[in-house]
């Protein structure tokens, strides 16, 4: 059982962080916050639709996206380290 839910967070988080990717990439200005978040879920609920790996109708399950949003807010968070270790570095 848990080989089965970690086969499927492995498929899932390369979803997840392209479409933060996404997000910041062509919306980072004009949108702040839980909007940018709800494009992000949004996003990756039309990459799941395209996947052969995951049902597209999975986000519509409250508890799933619920732990999908904490998720984001966590591959966020790595971003935001990750980001700030190289401004440091390079400076």
């Amino acid at each position: 059982m848990i080989g089965k839910w970690l086969d499927f967070g492995l498929k899932i988080l390369p979803a997840v962080w392209e479409a933060i990717t996404l997000v910041e990439k062509w919306v980072s200005g004009r949108y702040k916050g839980q909007e940018k978040q709800d494009l992000a879920v949004f996003f990756l609920g039309r990459l799941l639709a395209i996947s052969e790996d995951a049902a597209g109708d999975l986000l519509d399950d409250e508890a799933t996206e619920e732990a999908v949003r904490s998720l984001i807010d966590s591959a966020v968070k790595v971003m935001n380290v990750v980001s700030l270790a190289k401004a440091n570095k390079d400076a």
